[in-house]
C-alpha cells in the first residue's frame, strides 16, 4: 500500500510538471531565425533561458500549470514578447517574428558662439497627446474552404501567415511561416488576401500593422 501510495505521489508530481513550451524564430521575411535568445520568465522573474536551434526552433519542458511570458532577442531586431498561459498536460507553441528594429542616430555639431549674439528665445510648441491605440477588427472576406486533393490525401494541420494590414484595410505582404500543405496553404492565403478590416488606428489615424494569422485544417 505504501508502494502504491509513493508510485502514485510521484506520478501525481510528474504530471504536475508535465506542461510544455515550443516555439519557432522567424524574420519579418519568414526566414529562420538561428541563435535568437529565448527567455521564459514567470511573474517578471527568469525562470529558463535558451538559444533558438539552426531549425529556428526552441523548447521549454518540465512546466508547472501558470502563466509564463515568452521573450525573443536578437541584435538589430525588436524584442518579441507573448503571453502563454498553460493548463494542466497541455502544450503550447509560440510563432515568434522579429521585425527589423528601427535605428536612431544623433550628431552634435559644436561652434564658439560669435560675440555679441545672443541666444533667440526659444518658441512655445503646442504639446499633442497620443498614445491612443484602436485594434484591428475583420469586416469581410472569406474563410478558406478544405482543396478536395487535400483531402484525398488525408492532409491536415496548420498554416501560419505574417502579413501587413494597410490602412485602407486590405492584407498585403504575406508570408508563409509555416505549411502542412502546399494546396492547404494556396487556400489560405487566397482566402486571407480576401478579408477587409477596419485597421489599426493610432491617435484616430489609420496606420500599417504587421499581423501574424494561423489557419488550422482539422478533421472533426
Amino acid at each position: 500500500m505504501r508502494r502504491f501510495a509513493a508510485f502514485l505521489a510521484a506520478v501525481m508530481a510528474a504530471s504536475a510538471c508535465a506542461q510544455t513550451i515550443t516555439g519557432k524564430v522567424y524574420d519579418q521575411t519568414g526566414a529562420l531565425v538561428i541563435g535568437a535568445r529565448v527567455v521564459l520568465l514567470e511573474d517578471f522573474q527568469k525562470l529558463s533561458e535558451t538559444k533558438s536551434s539552426p531549425a529556428g526552433e526552441f523548447q521549454f519542458d518540465g512546466l508547472k500549470p501558470g502563466k509564463y511570458q515568452v521573450q525573443v532577442k536578437q541584435p538589430w531586431f525588436g524584442i518579441f514578447q507573448q503571453l502563454v498561459p498553460l493548463g494542466e498536460n497541455q502544450k503550447a507553441h509560440v510563432h515568434a517574428v522579429l521585425e527589423v528594429a528601427r535605428a536612431g542616430s544623433e550628431i552634435t555639431v559644436e561652434a564658439e558662439r560669435l560675440p555679441g549674439v545672443e541666444a533667440p528665445a526659444a518658441a512655445a510648441r503646442t504639446q499633442r497627446a497620443g498614445g491612443r491605440v484602436e485594434g484591428l477588427k475583420r469586416l469581410s472576406g472569406r474563410m478558406p474552404a478544405w482543396p478536395e486533393a487535400a483531402r484525398r490525401r488525408g492532409a491536415s494541420g496548420a498554416v501560419v501567415l505574417h502579413g501587413t494590414v494597410m490602412p485602407d484595410g486590405a492584407v498585403a505582404d504575406i508570408t508563409v511561416l509555416e505549411s502542412a500543405d502546399p494546396d492547404l496553404e494556396r487556400e489560405a492565403v487566397e482566402a486571407w488576401r480576401t478579408w477587409k478590416f477596419s485597421p489599426m488606428k493610432l491617435n484616430g489615424q489609420p496606420v500599417a500593422c504587421r499581423h501574424l494569422f494561423v489557419f488550422q485544417f482539422r478533421y472533426r
